[in-house]
């Protein structure tokens, strides 16, 4: 998917990636950090201004979370669903 400014210009893209193919220390963290959780989706976002980051999905039981993730593995909550 790609997104444009209103003046046409490249904003950002964005597809769905397996989640194997997020960085290592993305991965490493989010197994250690999130480990009650299963992946559900992960999507690679590339900002013509702040680079690529990473959107992922993880679940468990009671609650769903959008998780953030930098290129250098940073972690943070975007969005909190419960199930």
């Amino acid at each position: 998917m790609a997104f444009y400014s209103q003046e046409g210009e490249l904003v950002a893209t964005s597809r769905t990636i397996d989640f194997n193919s997020l960085p290592v220390t993305a991965q490493l963290r989010l197994k250690a950090d999130y480990s009650d959780y299963l992946p559900r989706q992960a999507i690679e976002f590339d900002a013509a201004e702040s680079g690529t980051s990473y959107y992922v999905s993880v679940v468990n039981v009671k609650t769903t979370l959008l998780l953030h993730v930098t290129a250098d593995g940073m972690i943070s909550v975007f969005k909190k669903m419960s199930n």
